[in-house]
């Protein structure tokens, strides 16, 4: 059976932007049907266009109060005025986006919860 990939986004160097990826490492050491993908940068994504159908994406989501499926017309996407406009939500906007979104609030250390929705995909 293959694996269901997740796809991680953050920074870890910003406290308010690493939740998603530290909830990764600790999950990918239980649920092995899993492949956990740390994401960089927005840009890197496109490496796995053709995956996406059947993944998962985790990120953290300022404003919300509990981790829940966001669809992709909720994703905030300002004007373009330079390359550092080019996020999350416009890349997986133009690759029409198949992957299921898990927006996990700042600052969020609730395992059980995300390992449960995961378990759901």
């Amino acid at each position: 059976m293959e694996k269901i990939k997740v796809f991680c986004f953050g920074n870890e160097f910003l406290e308010q932007d690493c939740s998603a990826k530290k909830i990764a490492e600790i999950l990918k050491k239980q649920m092995t049907n899993f492949e956990f993908i740390s994401i960089r940068d927005s840009f890197q994504i496109l490496n796995y266009k053709h995956e996406l159908e059947n993944s998962v994406i985790l990120d953290v989501v300022k404003g919300i109060k509990h981790p829940r499926l966001i669809s992709l017309d909720e994703l905030k996407t300002s004007s373009i005025t330079t390359t550092h406009d080019f996020d999350l939500g416009f890349i997986l906007k133009l690759l029409d986006n198949k992957a299921k979104i898990i927006g996990i609030p700042q600052d969020y250390q609730d395992v059980e919860k995300i390992r449960e929705m995961l378990r759901e995909q």
